[in-house]
């Protein structure tokens, strides 16, 4: 008679414990089958693909942003990726030769490193 009553409850606890885990995979933090994670892959892409937000770059540190505004590190105005890309294409670039940093002026580097800036090639 124990053994009998000694089955039923590890066949109640295993009940359970299946019972949790099937609550478990619905739940919004589990992980999803596969077939799942493809149909999501599917409609990020199309979000991706029809939305094309503007970059705002930093003209002095390259830092990257998606809101227009003042550059986090150093405070200079962000300007949109493809209007700096268009700046750089006309006037000439130059490089620190010591700290690698660039810019559009020749000269002494602005981060006082010691470096010349010299023109890119």
């Amino acid at each position: 008679m124990k053994n009998f009553f000694s089955y039923l409850m590890a066949g109640l606890f295993l009940l359970a414990v299946n019972a949790a885990k099937a609550e478990q995979t619905s739940a919004p933090g589990a992980k999803p089958t596969p077939a799942a994670v493809v149909k999501h892959k599917k409609a990020k892409t199309a979000k991706v693909k029809k939305e094309v937000k503007d970059v705002y770059v930093c003209s002095m540190c390259h830092v990257k942003s998606d809101k227009p505004g003042k550059c986090p590190q150093c405070g200079m105005e962000m300007v949109k990726e493809s209007t700096a890309k268009s700046k750089a294409q006309e006037n000439k670039m130059y490089a620190c030769s010591k700290c690698g940093l660039e810019g559009d002026k020749p000269g002494e580097c602005p981060h006082h490193c010691g470096g010349k800036m010299v023109e890119k090639k």
